[in-house]
């Protein structure tokens, strides 16, 4: 059926006889993905029998590959190839999981449509992303499916689960917050300016996450231009997407190239985020995002947008919420923060101290409680 496989179960603790399929389009690169490489160590640390079956590896080596799960990769050809679903099913045959855990919306379908044929439960993962939810046909196949198959949802999110409770109320529901790996987070290397193309001593504002209109990436950038002009800092945007192009023209338009820079994606984003005056996400919707949660693990102050995903895990005294839609406001934002440096760490501090219970055990924890359920009721 075209699939390859690679990886070896953890060796050295008890096993129990449930397994667990997590169907992911792609192995990193994104938050879905960052959470599920975190998640699936875990999982098995716990002794479950843990597979994730995969489309693309992606720009980031997968954090999973030294963690002795089983991986396959599926052979396809777009990305609502039927085949996706023929190998799915296939793979379900071979290993017989107890559970389907579906990621991101292409999965979700395809993932979807085999745990329908194959009468097997599903839990569908909600990364709840507000407005730009659309009523298209993806959305509610993907809908439709999740009411067939009585799926369990667990939203990352208030927002998320409150989507589903409009829709099909029926369905069992959960919140689970992302985990955060705090060890590693706080043992990450400090860099300097010069590594990331500053000036030594160079102060500069932060921007890290996905290229995409839901990022609000056009008064981002207007406000960074603004900010850039009138005090002594840089701009620095981390990330990939398709909203790449756009802003490398509206920079080198605006003769900022040597003030904003564009790093792409980058591995070591907290060094980065230690090193920020601040970090800035004005996303028009958000779930629960991972940047800012880094961040506030970071210890770096925060800007967000004033909307109910930012305001779910953050207050006035852990960051300063702004409007999205008036980078003038952004910027003085901004501004606010270079020129109170102490009443910015104040609320670094505070934020700092409620993502720390935000670990990946606590959130591994929480899942298996789920996954439990699950396997009772199907009794």
């Amino acid at each position: 059926m075209g699939l390859s496989f690679s990886g070896n179960v953890v060796q050295g603790v008890h096993r129990l006889s449930a397994s667990i399929l997590h169907l992911i389009p792609h192995l990193s690169g994104g938050g879905a993905e960052r959470q599920l490489s975190y998640l699936a160590p875990e999982l098995a640390r716990l002794g479950w029998d843990v597979h994730v079956a995969f489309l693309e590896e992606g720009p980031n080596p997968s954090l999973l590959c030294s963690k002795g799960i089983h991986l396959y990769k599926f052979n396809h050809w777009g990305n609502y190839d039927p085949l996706i679903i023929m190998q799915i099913v296939h793979l379900i045959k071979r290993i017989r999981p107890d559970i389907i855990q579906t990621w991101v919306l292409q999965m979700d379908i395809a993932g979807g449509i085999a745990s329908y044929l194959m009468k097997t439960p599903q839990v569908l993962r909600e990364p709840f992303i507000g407005r730009f939810s659309s009523a298209n046909w993806k959305n509610i196949t993907r809908e439709w499916l999740a009411r067939m198959n009585e799926a369990v949802i667990v939203s990352n999110s208030k927002g998320g689960d409150g989507y589903w409770a409009s829709r099909w109320p029926q369905l069992n529901r959960f919140i689970i917050p992302n985990g955060l790996n705090l060890s590693e987070i706080q043992q990450s290397d400090l860099i300097l300016p010069k590594e990331i193309g500053l000036p030594l001593k160079a102060r500069f504002i932060l921007y890290a996450g996905r290229l995409e209109p839901q990022k609000n990436l056009g008064n981002l950038y207007r406000a960074f231009s603004i900010v850039c002009k009138k005090y002594d800092v840089y701009g620095v945007i981390c990330g990939d997407g398709p909203y790449m192009g756009h802003l490398k023209s509206a920079i080198s338009d605006s003769g900022l190239a040597e003030r904003i820079l564009l790093q792409g994606f980058v591995k070591n984003i907290w060094s980065y985020m230690k090193l920020a005056d601040v970090f800035v996400s004005v996303s028009y919707a958000e779930g629960r995002p991972n940047t800012v949660l880094e961040a506030m693990a970071c210890g770096c102050p925060l800007i967000v947008s004033d909307i109910p995903a930012h305001h779910e895990f953050l207050d006035e005294n852990s960051a300063t919420f702004v409007n999205p839609e008036d980078p003038t406001e952004i910027a003085e934002a901004v501004g606010a923060v270079l020129m109170s440096p102490a009443q910015s760490r104040r609320r670094a501090f505070h934020a700092r101290e409620k993502v720390s219970l935000w670990s990946i055990q606590k959130m591994a924890h929480e899942y298996e409680q789920v996954y439990k359920k699950v396997l009772r009721n199907r009794k």
